[in-house]
């Protein structure tokens, strides 16, 4: 079998929910203050949980 270097790997597990641009998009939107949690997880597709993670790892 052919040496895979460690960036040519794929990534095992469940794939993120939101990529870093809408994590971004959240973020922005949020510190508007014009939207609510539950209107960004409906924009975005994602739930208002995965919204708050997000938040917080501010």
């Amino acid at each position: 079998a052919p040496a895979v270097s460690a960036a040519g790997r794929r990534r095992s597990g469940r794939p993120r929910a939101m990529s870093t641009e809408q994590i971004a998009t959240a973020r922005r939107m949020y510190a508007a203050g014009s939207h609510s949690v539950e209107t960004i997880a409906a924009t975005l597709g994602v739930s208002r949980a995965t919204v708050y993670r997000h938040l917080d790892d501010q």
